[in-house]
C-alpha cells in the first residue's frame, strides 16, 4: 500500500488491511485508512478495486453504529455494480445495516433475495448467516414457531457449510424459540448443545447469549442458585461486549477528531498565509502600521497555542477514557490484563515471584436493590480507596467489570500475596458504607482468589483461569473469605488452600 504508485493497486490493500486491523480490534487505524480511502474513492478507475473499497467502507462504518452512512456507501455500490453481477454481499450488508437501524422485518424480501443470490453465487456462508439472522427476527417479533421451522429446514444447509458458528446459533436459536413456547426442558437441551459448540469452537460471543438464555431458564425453573451463576457469568461477558463497543466508537469518534483537527489546521495556515501577504504589502507603511501586524500576528500565534493545547489535552482524555474505568478510575479489563501480561514478562525474565489477586464484592446486588445505585457507587470507589491504601507503588489494580477487581502484586510470593489480601478483607469488613437514601450503615465484604507464578506459571491466562477458580470456591464456600490456588485448577478442588472469614 505504501510503495504502489498505481492508486488501484494502492486502495485495493488498504481495504485489504483495513479489514484486517478492524479484525484484530485495531479500530483506531483501520478507520484512519478508511478515512483516506474515502477521499481518494473518486480517483479509483477499476471497478473491481472500486467494489471492495465500498464494501469495506459499509462493512466498517456499520461497527461503528454508523448504519445510515454505511448504506449510502451500500447503494452507491449497488448502483455500479453490473446488472448481471452477484449481488450477494451488498444485500448481506443492507440486512446488517437495516437490523442496526432497526428498521428490518423477517418477512421482508430482502432476505429471499439475498439466500437467493448468495446460492446462485455458491456463498453458501452468506446464505445461510440470512437465513439465520431471518429467524433471529422471528424470536424477536414473537413468532418462535416460524424460527424453529426456517432452523429445522435450514439443518442440512447449516451441517454442510462447515460453519462452526453458524451451528452454534441455530441451536441458540432453537433454543430461545422453544423458551418463548414455555418448553423449557427442551429449551435447555439446546441451549447446551449451542454452549458445547460454542467452548469446541473458542466463540465468547456466542457465550454471552448462551448464559443469559441459561440464566432465564433457570430463573424460569425456580433454580435460584444456577440463575444467580449464569447471572454472573453474563455479566461478566457483557461487560467485556461493552468494552469492546466502547472502544470501537471511541476509535471512531478519535478518527473524526481528527479529521476536523486537520481541517482546522488547513484553515489555519490558509490564515496564516494571508497574515503573511498582508506583512509583505505593508512593509513600505510607517512604525505605526508595523506595530498592528505585530499585534495581529501575536493574537494568531496565541490562538494556535491555545489551540494546540486543547488538542493535546483531548488526545490525553481520550487515551485515558480508552484505558480507565469511569467511576473508580482503576484500569479498565482490556488495559489491566495488557498491562499485566508486560510485567509478567518482565518478572520471567528476572525469575521474581508475582501473585494475581481477584477480588469479587459480596452480595452487591443486594446493596444496589435495598440502597439505590448511588450508594452501589460509593461502595465501589470506597472499596477502591481501600484497597489502593493496603496496595504498594508498584501492584497493578484494575476493576474487570460490575463488582469484580484484580491485583497484580510484582515480587510478593504467595504468603506475601496472602497477607496483602487478608488485610484488604478485613479492611473492607470493618469498614461500613453508609446510605444516601436511608442513611443506614451498609456492611460490606469481599471473597478473594489468589494464585501465584511459583504454581502457576507467567502466562497470564493461566494465571486468572486459577484464581477465578479459586474465587469462585471462596464464594461458593460463604464468602468473605480467601481462597489460595495451588496448582493449575485442572483438578480445583483438590489444589486450594482456604483462608475464611476467621482467618
Amino acid at each position: 500500500m505504501r510503495d504502489a504508485h498505481d492508486i488501484n493497486i494502492r486502495e485495493d490493500a488498504a481495504a485489504t488491511l483495513t479489514r484486517s486491523l478492524a479484525s484484530q480490534g485495531k479500530f483506531y487505524e483501520a478507520f484512519n485508512i478508511a478515512q483516506e480511502s474515502i477521499r481518494r474513492l473518486p480517483q479509483i478507475t477499476q471497478d473491481k478495486v472500486r467494489f471492495h473499497v465500498l464494501e469495506t467502507l459499509s462493512q466498517i462504518l456499520i461497527d461503528a453504529s454508523e448504519p445510515k452512512l454505511a448504506l449510502k456507501y451500500i447503494d452507491l455500490w449497488e448502483k455500479e455494480l453490473p446488472a448481471n453481477a452477484s449481488h450477494c454481499h451488498i444485500f448481506f450488508n443492507k440486512i446488517l445495516a437495516q437490523q442496526r437501524l432497526k428498521s428490518l422485518s423477517p418477512d421482508s424480501d430482502l432476505f429471499q433475495k439475498t439466500i437467493t443470490q448468495c446460492k446462485k453465487s455458491g456463498i453458501n456462508v452468506l446464505a445461510n448467516n440470512a437465513l439465520i439472522q431471518k429467524a433471529s427476527l422471528y424470536n424477536g417479533t414473537g413468532q418462535p414457531d416460524r424460527a424453529i421451522k426456517l432452523m429445522t429446514d435450514a439443518k442440512a444447509a447449516i451441517m454442510k457449510g462447515g460453519y462452526k458458528v453458524q451451528n452454534i446459533w441455530r441451536d441458540y436459536i432453537i433454543a430461545y424459540a422453544l423458551f418463548l413456547k414455555k418448553d423449557y426442558s427442551s429449551s435447555k437441551r439446546y441451549v447446551k448443545y449451542a454452549m458445547k459448540s460454542a467452548i469446541a469452537a473458542n466463540d465468547s460471543s456466542s457465550m454471552r447469549y448462551v448464559f443469559w438464555l441459561f440464566y432465564k431458564l433457570s430463573k424460569a425453573t425456580g433454580d435460584t442458585p444456577s440463575a444467580l451463576a449464569y447471572l454472573e457469568k453474563y455479566n461478566r461477558q457483557n461487560d467485556k461486549y461493552k468494552t469492546d463497543i466502547k472502544n470501537t466508537l471511541i476509535a471512531y469518534q478519535r478518527v473524526k477528531l481528527d479529521v476536523l483537527q486537520n481541517q482546522m489546521r488547513l484553515k489555519s495556515l490558509a490564515k496564516k498565509n494571508q497574515l503573511l501577504t498582508l506583512q509583505q504589502q505593508l512593509n513600505h507603511k510607517k512604525t505605526e502600521t508595523r506595530r498592528l501586524q505585530f499585534i495581529l500576528l501575536s493574537v494568531v500565534v496565541g490562538f494556535l497555542c491555545l489551540w494546540l493545547f486543547r488538542v493535546h489535552h483531548s488526545q490525553r482524555r481520550f487515551r485515558h477514557l480508552a484505558r480507565h474505568d469511569g467511576l473508580t478510575g482503576l484500569m479498565n479489563h482490556q488495559h489491566f490484563m495488557a498491562e499485566c501480561e508486560r510485567v509478567l514478562n518482565r518478572l520471567k525474565r528476572s525469575g521474581s515471584h508475582a501473585s494475581l489477586v481477584l477480588m469479587d464484592l459480596d452480595h452487591f446486588k443486594q446493596v444496589n436493590d435495598r440502597h439505590g445505585h448511588a450508594t452501589g457507587d460509593e461502595v465501589l470507589r470506597q472499596a477502591t480507596a481501600l484497597c489502593r491504601q493496603m496496595l504498594r507503588g508498584e501492584d497493578l489494580f484494575g476493576r474487570l467489570g460490575g463488582e469484580e477487581f484484580g491485583m497484580l502484586l510484582p515480587g510478593c510470593t504467595c504468603e506475601q500475596g496472602v497477607d496483602i489480601a487478608n488485610r484488604i478483607r478485613l479492611a473492607l469488613a470493618d469498614t461500613p458504607v453508609r446510605a444516601f437514601e436511608d442513611h443506614a450503615e451498609v456492611s460490606i465484604s469481599a471473597s478473594f482468589g489468589l494464585a501465584c507464578t511459583d504454581q502457576s506459571g507467567y502466562d497470564m491466562n493461566q494465571l486468572c483461569n486459577d484464581a477465578d477458580t479459586a474465587l469462585y470456591r471462596a464464594k461458593w464456600g460463604g464468602r468473605n473469605r480467601l481462597i489460595v490456588a495451588d496448582a493449575p485448577a485442572a483438578h480445583p478442588g483438590k489444589n486450594e488452600r482456604t483462608m475464611d472469614a476467621d482467618a
